[in-house]
C-alpha cells in the first residue's frame, strides 16, 4: 500500500463497471470482481472513491451521489457490493458517464474529495446498445470544459474477445480514449475450460489494466519532480503490539536533471506514539480548548449545539 500512496499521491477514483448480460460469458464478471476488489484494497484513506454499476441503466453504491473516503470500513462494504454484481440487461455508456460526472461534480462543489486528480476507470465488454449515440461527443466536451480547472483522467478498458483487435467495438473504445486524451487497455477472454493458471494470468491482466492510472501518476510525479513524503494508514505491528505507520517517498533516477525517471519507493516504519510526542513537543497547546466567550447568549448556545450535532 505504501508503494501506491507514495508514488501516486491522493486521488479521486470512480470505477464505472459494466454488469450487462454479456458479462456472463467466459467468466468475465467473476474476473472483473476479483480484479476490481483487489484494486479497491490498494486505495488508502488519502483517496476518495465511487462505484458506478451500469447495464441498461446506471446506479451507484447505496445511491451515493458523491465520493467517499476510501477508509478500510468503506473499502470493505464496497468490495461486498462489487462481489454481489449480477450480469443482466443491455449496455448504456451514456447513463454510466452521466452518473459518474454527477458524482464528481457534487463532490467538487461540496469539497468532499481529495483535492487532487480524478480518474475514471471505465470497463466494458461490448458496444453501447442503449442510450444516446452522442456519448463520445459528450466525453470530449467534458474533457474540454474541465481542462482549465480540473485534471481528469480516463482509463478505458475493453474486456473479452468481443472488443478484441480490429473489431468495431475496439475502434469505438479507442475513439473514447482519444476524445478524453485517456488510456486504452484491452484484455482477451479466457475460456471457461482453461486452467487455473490461465485464469490467474487473465485476472492479473485485468487488474493491471484497471490500475493503469498508477503508471500515469508515477510518470506525472516524475515530470513534476514530486518528492512528498506520504504516510500509510495506521496498523498494528506484527512483532509487537504497537500502532505504526509507514513514511514513504518516491525515488527517482535524476541523472537527467530535466527528466526524472521513477524507480520505486523507499519507506520506513514509525510508531505513532513517537509522532504524537513530537507533535506535542513542537505544539504544546495543540490539545488546548479555546475559552468559551462569557457573553454568549443561551439562544446562540442552543443553535451552536444543534449545529455541532448535525455536523
Amino acid at each position: 500500500m505504501c508503494i501506491e500512496q507514495a508514488s501516486n499521491g491522493p486521488k479521486n477514483v470512480i470505477f464505472i463497471l459494466d454488469t450487462s448480460g454479456s458479462m456472463r460469458q467466459n467468466n468475465r464478471l467473476d474476473l472483473l470482481k476479483s480484479a476490481a476488489t483487489q484494486l479497491v484494497d490498494s486505495l488508502t484513506t488519502a483517496d476518495y472513491m465511487g462505484i458506478i454499476q451500469f447495464n441498461s441503466d446506471a446506479k451507484t453504491f447505496n445511491n451515493l451521489n458523491f465520493l467517499a473516503p476510501a477508509a478500510k470500513s468503506f473499502r470493505d462494504v464496497a468490495k461486498k457490493y462489487i462481489n454481489e454484481f449480477e450480469p443482466v440487461g443491455r449496455t448504456n455508456y451514456e447513463a454510466a458517464f452521466k452518473l459518474a460526472f454527477k458524482m464528481a461534480d457534487t463532490s467538487y462543489k461540496e469539497r468532499y474529495e481529495s483535492g487532487c486528480q480524478t480518474v475514471y476507470v471505465f470497463l466494458t465488454d461490448g458496444v453501447q446498445t442503449e442510450g444516446s449515440s452522442e456519448y463520445i461527443a459528450q466525453l470530449k466536451d467534458r474533457k474540454t470544459r474541465m481542462a482549465s480547472n480540473r485534471n481528469e483522467m480516463f482509463i478505458i478498458i475493453g474486456l473479452g474477445d468481443d472488443v478484441g483487435p480490429n473489431t468495431d467495438a475496439e475502434m469505438n473504445l479507442k475513439k473514447m480514449a482519444c476524445a478524453t486524451e485517456g488510456i486504452f487497455e484491452s484484455v482477451p477472454d479466457v475460456a471457461s475450460t482453461s486452467s487455473y493458471e490461465a485464469k490467474y494470468v487473465t485476472e492479473a491482466k485485468i487488474m493491471n489494466a484497471l490500475g493503469a492510472f498508477a503508471r500515469y501518476f508515477q510518470t506525472s510525479s516524475a515530470l513534476q519532480k514530486r518528492e512528498t513524503i506520504s504516510f500509510t494508514e495506521i496498523y498494528e505491528g506484527a512483532s509487537f503490539p504497537m500502532f505504526m505507520t509507514t513514511a514513504a517517498q518516491p525515488v527517482y533516477d535524476k541523472s537527467d536533471p530535466d527528466r526524472w525517471k521513477f524507480m520505486g519507493v523507499v519507506g520506513i516504519d514509525v510508531v505513532t506514539c513517537g509522532l504524537e510526542s513530537e507533535i506535542y513537543e513542537t505544539n504544546p497547546e495543540i490539545n488546548d480548548s479555546p475559552p468559551w466567550p462569557e457573553d454568549v447568549s443561551c439562544d446562540l448556545f442552543i443553535r451552536l449545539r444543534r449545529l455541532c450535532i448535525c455536523a
